[in-house]
C-alpha cells in the first residue's frame, strides 16, 4: 500500500536542492584525451617508444624469447626466472613493478605453443 503523506517535489534546476555535481557540464572527451597523450609523452611513451614492448605484448614477447632460446621449454620455467628473461630482452622497455602472474602466464603459454610447434 502507498503512504498517505505526499512526495517531496524533485528541486529544479538552479535551487539550492540540486547537487553541484549535476551543475557543472560533462567534460568533453577530447580534453580527456589530451590529458592522456600528454601524460603518455612526459611518461616516456608515445610515438618514440613505439616499438618497444611491454608486458601486454605476450605473443610478440614469446617470439623474442624463442627466438632467444628456441630449445627451452618455458613450461620449465619459475615465473621469476621468465620475468628476468623478458626483462634482459633488448626491446623491452616495461618495468618490474608492472610484471603480473596473468602477463607472465601469457607470455609462457604463447613462447610454449612456439616451443611445441618446432620441437613435438
Amino acid at each position: 500500500m502507498h503512504s498517505s503523506q505526499p512526495r517531496e517535489p524533485i528541486a529544479a534546476p538552479g535551487s539550492a536542492r540540486t547537487a553541484t555535481h549535476l551543475q557543472s557540464p560533462p567534460t568533453p572527451l577530447t580534453s580527456c584525451s589530451s590529458r592522456i597523450r600528454a601524460f603518455s609523452s612526459d611518461a616516456g611513451g608515445g610515438e618514440a617508444d613505439s616499438g618497444a614492448l611491454q608486458w601486454h605484448d605476450s605473443e610478440e614477447v614469446a617470439e623474442k624469447l624463442f627466438e632467444a632460446e628456441p630449445k627451452l621449454n618455458p613450461l620449465n620455467l619459475r615465473f621469476t626466472q621468465l620475468a628476468e628473461k623478458v626483462m634482459a630482452l633488448e626491446s623491452f622497455s616495461g618495468t618490474q613493478k608492472e610484471c603480473n602472474e596473468k602477463k607472465l602466464e601469457a607470455i609462457q603459454m604463447a613462447w610454449y605453443e612456439l616451443y611445441k610447434e618446432e620441437n613435438e
